[in-house]
């Protein structure tokens, strides 16, 4: 009976645990004076995130933003990726099918939160531990980590950024003209091969991205490709 009631309570406290609202900032901030900000920043803020809690997907967020305001986010998307385990036949009823490598360092896991309410939508990505954060809603907050490995937190000022004048025929572009092939086709579409980098070349300021780019027969042709010929790209290339 006693095994019964414990097994009982330790089921209420995973039900309880897993609804639980997880605050993301264990600590907001306002950033030490060190000039004016920029025209497109408000104000900077130091905050210091829960990254323990924030590995196991919670499936809320308790966000208080520097000017007191606080909100629920809940989780709509959480995307793994290192760090992490499936569950196996043998592991214990309730396990979740993906979960924390027990024991192993924030630094190793990476991963994408999302979420938000009716009022403002979160999207955390964490790579090998480094966070880069956007709150989007009635105000606009970044989340950054700083060279000393130190978070900080914008509070984005739209108005700073500056206009870009739109002529009528920028905004009306080219669909009002007759056009002689479509869009986009599967044989426009080629894969290019970057050579891996050298060891002489190899360190951690290096990073692989790899970039699609669609384009058609005729701007091929504008950029200096035979007429008639969709193999010579090599102008194409050097434009992209």
């Amino acid at each position: 009976m006693r095994r019964l009631i414990s097994g009982c309570l330790l089921a209420l406290a995973l039900v309880a645990s897993s609804h639980a609202q997880t605050p993301l900032f264990l600590d907001v901030q306002p950033s030490l004076p060190g000039g004016s900000p920029p025209p497109t920043v408000n104000a900077y803020y130091d905050v210091e995130i829960d990254f323990d809690a924030l590995r196991h997907a919670p499936e809320e967020l308790e966000i208080a933003l520097p000017d007191g305001e606080m909100f629920i986010a809940e989780q709509t998307q959480f995307l793994y990726r290192a760090g992490y385990l499936s569950r196996e036949e043998w592991d214990p009823p309730g396990t979740p099918p993906i979960y924390p490598h027990p024991g192993l360092p924030n630094d190793q896991f990476s991963y994408r939160w999302v979420g938000g309410n009716s009022q403002y939508d979160v999207a955390l990505t964490v790579i090998e531990g480094r966070l880069t954060g956007l709150i989007t809603g009635t105000k606009r907050y970044g989340i950054q980590r700083l060279a000393s490995g130190e978070y900080r937190m914008a509070d984005v000022r739209l108005a700073g950024f500056a206009g870009c004048a739109v002529g009528e025929e920028q905004k009306r572009g080219r669909l009002d003209s007759p056009r002689s092939e479509p869009l986009i086709t599967v044989s426009m579409v080629r894969e290019v091969i970057h050579q891996p980098l050298d060891q002489s070349q190899r360190g951690t300021s290096h990073i692989r991205t790899d970039l699609l780019v669609p384009w058609t027969e005729q701007a091929r042709i504008d950029a200096g490709g035979a007429p008639g010929d969709p193999n010579d790209t090599t102008a194409l290339y050097d434009l992209i």
